[in-house]
């Protein structure tokens, strides 16, 4: 049977870092933008052939990044003056063996990484060779639709969501989240509109296999960790298998 979560969710933990740094986001509007450069330059300009780059101006609109910026930012993609970009993915410990994603985008890697290494040991961690933390997670795409905007109830849109192939579904007073194999999220997303279903937010997050709780001491090195990572300018997610207290 499809899992269906309410109360204590994927979402929630997700968010609970995230919305502490999309306020501080919020000044750094060409941060949130590099991830439309980088799928604009991996795939067709236009979001309506281009998943990825679809995906990413969702998200920007989705903090309130301006449609003017995310514009410039697709059209700096034929800019023959502006640097390259490319992706960084690196697997790391935090205090006590806390697994960490640090996903980001940077202009020079070398400068990204000594940065991030300097950040982890000030605060108790290190980096993990390649591949030993990303078996701890699984990588997912969440479709977050706001009930607000619907016409349909929400346990027509939970057995849409359902029928459509949704791997999961977790459910809250003012939204569902529908979680999907990533291959899976455009045909999933492309069913739900067909049946007037409005679905909000898009975004990809790698989600624990096991979330593991830790002491309130323990978690709080590793959410002050996580914050100063996050603040580095190249940095666009950390994840972490730490189950956070609510």
């Amino acid at each position: 049977m499809l899992p269906i979560m309410a109360g204590h969710s994927k979402w929630a933990q997700i968010k609970r870092k995230k919305g502490i740094t999309d306020v501080k986001r919020g000044r750094l509007f060409s941060k949130i933008a590099r991830p439309s450069i980088v799928a604009a330059r991996a795939g067709d300009h236009n979001p309506d052939l281009n998943p990825k780059l679809q995906t990413a101006i969702e998200h920007a609109r989705s903090i309130n990044v301006p449609n003017d910026v995310i514009d410039r930012a697709i059209l700096k993609v034929a800019g023959t003056d502006e640097k390259t970009l490319e992706e960084f993915l690196y697997e790391a410990y935090g205090p006590e063996g806390a697994a960490l994603i640090i996903e980001g985008i940077t202009d020079n890697k070398n400068r990204s990484t000594q940065e991030i290494k300097h950040l982890l040991l000030e605060h108790g961690g290190k980096f993990a060779h390649s591949g030993t933390v990303q078996w701890l997670f699984k990588k997912r795409t969440a479709l977050k639709i706001p009930l607000s905007a619907q016409t349909l109830s929400r346990d027509t849109i939970k057995l849409i969501a359902i029928d459509s192939g949704a791997e999961s579904i977790e459910s809250s007073e003012s939204s569902i989240i529908v979680w999907t194999k990533i291959p899976d999220a455009e045909s999933i997303k492309a069913t739900l509109k067909t049946k007037k279903v409005i679905v909000g937010e898009t975004s990809t997050a790698y989600i624990p296999l096991h979330a593991i709780q830790v002491s309130q001491k323990t978690e709080e090195s590793i959410a002050k960790l996580i914050d100063v990572i996050e603040d580095n300018d190249d940095v666009q997610n950390v994840y972490t298998n730490i189950e956070f207290k609510e």
